[in-house]
């Protein structure tokens, strides 16, 4: 019974091309807020005015805040 194996050897360069079109690196995807117009995070409260899905829902701390304390 033989064995079966590859028939021939695959150079570095195809293996190389094989294995990198698995690991490609997406970028995440960016929205502007249609609140303020600061670029966010898709599916993320805004970072500056604290709105998502155009209601206020978080809290945004600034720097005026800790300067008081």
């Amino acid at each position: 019974m033989a064995s079966v194996g590859p028939k021939q050897k695959l150079s570095k360069a195809r293996t190389g091309k094989r294995r990198s079109a698995n690991l490609k690196i997406e970028s995440s995807s960016v929205n502007v807020c249609k609140n303020c117009g600061e670029v966010k995070r898709a599916h993320f409260a805004c970072p500056k005015c604290g709105t998502y899905d155009e209601k206020r829902s978080v809290k945004v701390k600034t720097n005026e805040n800790k300067e008081s304390k």
